[in-house]
């Protein structure tokens, strides 16, 4: 299942590539609901709207298909039945899909809130998992990484944000 929702997020990217090519007016352009907006902050799928655009459509497909691939990784990876690298892959999808809806700094700095929070989290998880002999030190090193990029991209979000 979890390969499956990465093939979704992979194909509707594809798509979208080739919107944004064929595209003379910009494509980037996309005004979202506050629900909308919710969703995108958070782990939450987003809805198809009847007067989407082809564009924000596939914005949404492709969000979606990440936030089930990250769901699925997560799981699979607290069962022991996936590597770190993949998980951190699937947080990787989902803050990229998120940030491709538009340039809001409020809404950039949530994204980022979550995916630093999100990172947080799993680095506490692989350290307890790391202190009981479960993970490698490479790992953990992995996850920290993770967890201080994400930091630094909130940080350099807020910055950017402020006049």
């Amino acid at each position: 299942m979890q390969s499956v929702a990465h093939a979704n997020y992979q194909r509707f990217d594809a798509e979208l590539q080739l919107l944004r090519n064929q595209s003379p007016q910009n494509p980037r352009k996309v005004t979202l609901t506050k629900q909308e907006l919710k969703a995108i902050a958070e782990l939450d799928e987003l809805q198809l709207g009847v007067t989407d655009n082809e564009y924000k459509k596939l914005l949404k497909q492709r969000h979606n298909a990440a936030v089930m691939d990250h769901k699925l990784a997560h799981a699979m990876w607290q069962s022991g039945e996936m590597t770190f690298d993949n998980l951190a892959d699937s947080i990787q999808r989902v803050l990229l899909a998120k940030l491709e809806f538009g340039d809001d700094d409020a809404l950039k700095i949530q994204i980022y809130e979550m995916h630093f929070a999100t990172a947080k989290s799993v680095g506490k998880l692989i350290e307890v998992q790391y202190k009981a002999g479960v993970e490698s030190m490479q790992v953990l090193a992995q996850a920290k990484q993770q967890r201080y990029d994400a930091e630094i991209r909130l940080l350099r979000s807020k910055r950017k944000a402020k006049p």
